[in-house]
């Protein structure tokens, strides 16, 4: 399964309140039936980027990030699906 990283203002309400924003986080991923992994805020801007697994659902994905106010949401895939990529890439016709 893919790996999410969403990338959240902490800006007001959120200042002051960093297990306020990872409980929200926490629960909404969960409400959607994901695993939240872990959330880590920037030490140098009003952003962190919470960790989560199995958000694989688009509508899925565009209803947490809404709920959270998630600026961003990226994919990563684990290293043994990069593999099967790679594997399947090679069954496509190469490029004219």
């Amino acid at each position: 399964m893919p790996i999410g990283m969403m990338r959240i203002k902490t800006g007001n309400p959120h200042t002051d309140d960093p297990e306020g924003l990872e409980n929200l986080v926490r629960l909404t991923v969960q409400a959607a039936g994901a695993t939240f992994v872990a959330i880590y805020f920037d030490i140098g801007a009003e952003v962190a980027v919470a960790i989560v697994d199995g958000l694989d659902d688009y509508v899925d994905v565009k209803a947490v990030t809404t709920a959270v106010g998630a600026s961003s949401f990226e994919k990563y895939v684990k290293t043994a699906d990069a593999k099967a990529a790679n594997a399947r890439r090679a069954k496509f016709p190469p490029p004219p």
